[in-house]
Protein backbone atom coordinates (compact mmCIF):
# COMPACT_ATOMS: atom_id res chain seq x y z
CA UNK A 1 0.00 0.00 0.00
CA UNK A 2 1.28 3.27 -0.56
CA UNK A 3 0.76 7.11 1.40
CA UNK A 4 1.87 10.53 0.61
CA UNK A 5 3.64 11.54 3.52
CA UNK A 6 3.89 15.43 4.27
CA UNK A 7 6.17 17.33 6.70
CA UNK A 8 6.70 21.13 7.41
CA UNK A 9 10.34 22.01 7.69
CA UNK A 10 11.31 25.09 9.21
CA UNK A 11 14.68 26.48 9.66
CA UNK A 12 15.13 30.30 11.12
CA UNK A 13 12.73 32.00 9.17
CA UNK A 14 11.92 29.64 6.41
CA UNK A 15 9.31 27.14 6.30
CA UNK A 16 8.96 24.76 3.44
CA UNK A 17 6.74 21.49 2.60
CA UNK A 18 7.90 18.52 1.75
CA UNK A 19 6.42 15.11 0.38
CA UNK A 20 7.32 12.09 0.18
CA UNK A 21 6.14 8.36 -0.96
CA UNK A 22 5.55 5.63 1.73
CA UNK A 23 5.45 1.84 0.95
CA UNK A 24 4.34 -0.14 3.75
CA UNK A 25 2.22 -2.92 4.47
CA UNK A 26 -0.09 -1.45 6.76
CA UNK A 27 -0.70 2.29 7.50
CA UNK A 28 1.20 1.30 11.18
CA UNK A 29 3.94 0.88 9.77
CA UNK A 30 3.61 3.76 7.07
CA UNK A 31 3.22 5.57 10.47
CA UNK A 32 6.16 4.37 12.44
CA UNK A 33 8.23 5.03 9.38
CA UNK A 34 7.11 8.64 8.97
CA UNK A 35 7.91 9.01 12.83
CA UNK A 36 11.26 7.72 12.47
CA UNK A 37 12.10 9.43 9.60
CA UNK A 38 10.99 12.40 11.42
CA UNK A 39 12.77 12.08 14.39
CA UNK A 40 16.20 11.64 12.55
CA UNK A 41 15.64 14.53 9.81
CA UNK A 42 18.88 15.79 11.38
CA UNK A 43 21.82 14.01 13.40
CA UNK A 44 21.25 15.54 16.84
CA UNK A 45 17.36 15.31 18.04
CA UNK A 46 16.60 18.34 21.01
CA UNK A 47 12.44 17.26 21.17
CA UNK A 48 9.98 15.10 20.20
CA UNK A 49 6.33 16.10 20.89
CA UNK A 50 3.48 14.10 20.18
CA UNK A 51 5.11 12.10 17.83
CA UNK A 52 4.73 14.60 15.06
CA UNK A 53 7.17 17.25 15.93
CA UNK A 54 10.52 16.91 15.92
CA UNK A 55 13.47 20.23 17.32
CA UNK A 56 16.74 19.65 15.82
CA UNK A 57 19.68 22.41 16.41
CA UNK A 58 19.14 23.07 12.57
CA UNK A 59 15.43 23.34 12.93
CA UNK A 60 12.03 22.03 13.38
CA UNK A 61 10.43 19.11 11.64
CA UNK A 62 6.33 18.36 11.62
CA UNK A 63 5.01 15.61 10.40
CA UNK A 64 1.09 17.03 9.02
CA UNK A 65 -0.20 14.42 7.23
CA UNK A 66 -0.30 10.81 5.59
CA UNK A 67 -2.94 10.36 2.70
CA UNK A 68 -3.59 7.05 1.24
CA UNK A 69 -3.11 6.52 -2.29
CA UNK A 70 -4.72 4.35 -4.86
CA UNK A 71 -2.59 2.98 -7.11
CA UNK A 72 -3.59 5.07 -10.54
CA UNK A 73 -2.57 8.08 -7.99
CA UNK A 74 0.72 6.79 -7.19
CA UNK A 75 1.52 5.65 -10.81
CA UNK A 76 0.96 9.34 -11.84
CA UNK A 77 2.66 10.61 -8.76
CA UNK A 78 5.76 8.47 -9.77
CA UNK A 79 5.85 9.36 -13.19
CA UNK A 80 5.69 13.19 -12.42
CA UNK A 81 9.49 12.43 -11.25
CA UNK A 82 9.46 14.97 -8.01
CA UNK A 83 8.84 12.71 -5.38
CA UNK A 84 10.95 10.32 -3.40
CA UNK A 85 9.67 6.92 -2.85
CA UNK A 86 10.65 5.13 0.33
CA UNK A 87 9.58 1.40 1.23
CA UNK A 88 9.03 0.66 5.29
CA UNK A 89 9.30 -2.39 6.53
CA UNK A 90 10.44 -3.77 10.19
CA UNK A 91 13.15 -5.52 11.44
CA UNK A 92 13.01 -6.69 15.32
CA UNK A 93 10.63 -3.93 15.96
CA UNK A 94 12.49 -0.74 14.48
CA UNK A 95 11.01 0.40 11.19
CA UNK A 96 13.61 -0.01 8.49
CA UNK A 97 13.36 2.83 5.42
CA UNK A 98 14.67 1.95 2.33
CA UNK A 99 14.57 3.67 -1.35
CA UNK A 100 13.37 1.59 -4.29
CA UNK A 101 17.60 1.62 -5.09
CA UNK A 102 17.96 -0.05 -1.23
CA UNK A 103 19.48 3.24 0.28
CA UNK A 104 18.88 3.52 3.95
CA UNK A 105 17.21 6.74 5.10
CA UNK A 106 20.22 7.43 7.70
CA UNK A 107 22.92 7.49 4.83
CA UNK A 108 20.48 10.03 2.93
CA UNK A 109 19.53 12.23 5.81
CA UNK A 110 23.62 12.55 6.66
Amino acid sequence: MNWLASFTVRVTETEIDTHHIITADSEQLAERGVQEMGRTWWEMLEEEVDGCCWRFPEGEVSYFSLVPLADVETRILLDLKFLDRWCVTVSQETPQICDVYGCHWNDFRR
